[in-house]
């Protein structure tokens, strides 16, 4: 009789644990960065070139002017380090487009799309314009779909990111782990679970 109370209890110890796996796993899946950030700063052209026949950006200085949701917590004008060079001309998505560090915290973007939108004569000189889609990261945090655009013009540069909150999918992973915890609780109520006649 006691050892079957004690089978018991230790199946039911289990099955509150499996439950509470399940319960743990959609707030897993909810720590995806929000908001926005915006730098600022200056760029080099190849000698001989304009904005309105560039080929490529290089060194690239930039500072945070704005930040909102995850980014929050950067102080203005922390120093950004972007890829150098960014590709202009073929327009080639930069695999880190940039990154912040502030405090404890690590944050970057790598481009997985890049498109030049304009690039010319306009009535001050030349401008650029670009921008792609990417997935962002801050350690701690899952790694999220976003997008940034690049705005160039004689005067300066201007750059964003934003983050559309939408968090890489896990291939699978929490339904096979799910799947064998109930593989498990099955097992062994099959091994202690009480004899039927």
């Amino acid at each position: 009789m006691k050892a079957t109370i004690q089978k018991k209890s230790i199946l039911a110890g289990l099955s509150v644990g499996a439950m509470a796996l399940m319960l743990a796993l959609p707030q897993a899946q909810a720590n995806s960065i929000s908001g926005a950030i915006g730098f600022a700063g200056s760029y080099s052209l190849l000698p001989g070139q304009n904005l309105g026949d560039a080929t490529e950006l290089i060194n690239i200085g930039a500072v945070v002017v704005s930040d909102a949701g995850s980014y929050a917590g950067i102080a203005p004008f922390t120093v950004a380090t972007f890829a150098n060079p960014l590709d202009v001309n073929p327009s080639t998505p930069a695999a880190l487009l940039w990154t912040v560090v502030s405090g404890v915290n690590t944050y970057t973007f790598g481009a997985t799309t890049s498109t030049v939108t304009t690039q010319g004569a306009t009535s001050g000189g030349y401008a650029l314009d670009m921008g792609g889609s990417g997935w962002a990261e801050i350690n701690g945090l899952n790694k999220t779909y976003g997008t940034w655009e690049v705005t160039a013009s004689q005067s300066g540069m201007a750059l964003g990111f934003e983050s559309t909150a939408s968090t890489v999918p896990d291939s699978g992973m929490t339904l096979g782990l799910l799947g064998s915890v109930f593989a498990g609780l099955t097992g062994l109520r099959s091994k202690f679970g009480a004899k039927r006649a």
